[in-house]
C-alpha cells in the first residue's frame, strides 16, 4: 500500500467549507460574541481535519454540529431519547459494516469499522467525556487487555479465534481511572 500523495476530495471539501472569513480577531479581544464563537469553532474544526486524536477529531464534529457533547468532565447517563438515537446509530453501522462482509466489500467493511469507532466515541462525548477522559479510558482497557494470559504469559485462544481471559487477567477498573461514582442514583 502507498501513502497518499494528495488530498482527498472530502479533505479539500472540508477545508475550502472551513476557511476563515475576514481578519481573525488578534487575542481575541476585537468582534462581537458570535464572531469569537464562530473563529473558536473554525479553529477547532480546522485543526481536527489534521489531528491524530480521534476523540478531538468527534468532539469537533459534536461542535460544529451542535451535537450534545454533555456537560464536559462530568460524565452522566444520557436522556431515554438520546439512548434511542445512540442505539439506532450503532445498529445502523453495524449493520453497514457486518453487509459489507459478506459482501465482500473491502472498502465498505473498512469504513463500516471506522463509523463504528466514530460513533462510539461520539455517544462516549456525549456522555460528558473529554477527549482526554476518553483517552484515558482507552489506556486503561488496554492495559486490561494486555493482562489476558496464562501462568505462562501466552495467549489463551477459543475454538473460534478470539482472545479468551487467563490466570493474569485484571479487570479494567474505569470508575479508578476515570474518576467515576457508578453507585445507583436514589
Amino acid at each position: 500500500m502507498t501513502e497518499p500523495t494528495q488530498l482527498t476530495p472530502a479533505m479539500s471539501k472540508a477545508l475550502a467549507l472551513h476557511q476563515p472569513q475576514g481578519e481573525l480577531p488578534i487575542g481575541y479581544d476585537r468582534g462581537t460574541p458570535e464572531q469569537l464563537e464562530a473563529y473558536r469553532l473554525l479553529n477547532i474544526v480546522r485543526t481536527s481535519l489534521n489531528d491524530d486524536d480521534w476523540p478531538k477529531k468527534v468532539y469537533a464534529f459534536h461542535s460544529l454540529y451542535r451535537v450534545d457533547v454533555g456537560e464536559q468532565g462530568r460524565i452522566q447517563r444520557l436522556s431515554a431519547r438520546r439512548q434511542v438515537l445512540r442505539q439506532r446509530l450503532r445498529d445502523e453501522e453495524n449493520k453497514e459494516t457486518n453487509d459489507a462482509l459478506l459482501a465482500g466489500d473491502l472498502v465498505e467493511q473498512i469504513d463500516g469499522c471506522l463509523d463504528l469507532i466514530y460513533v462510539a466515541i461520539g455517544e462516549l462525548i456525549e456522555l460528558g467525556m473529554t477527549p482526554e477522559l476518553i483517552n484515558r479510558g482507552m489506556q486503561e482497557v488496554h492495559a486490561s487487555n494486555m493482562t489476558k494470559t496464562d501462568e505462562n504469559g501466552q495467549p489463551i485462544f477459543d475454538e473460534g479465534g478470539k482472545v479468551l481471559k487467563g490466570d493474569n487477567y485484571v479487570r479494567a477498573d474505569l470508575c479508578l481511572a476515570l474518576g467515576i461514582d457508578n453507585s445507583p442514583k436514589v
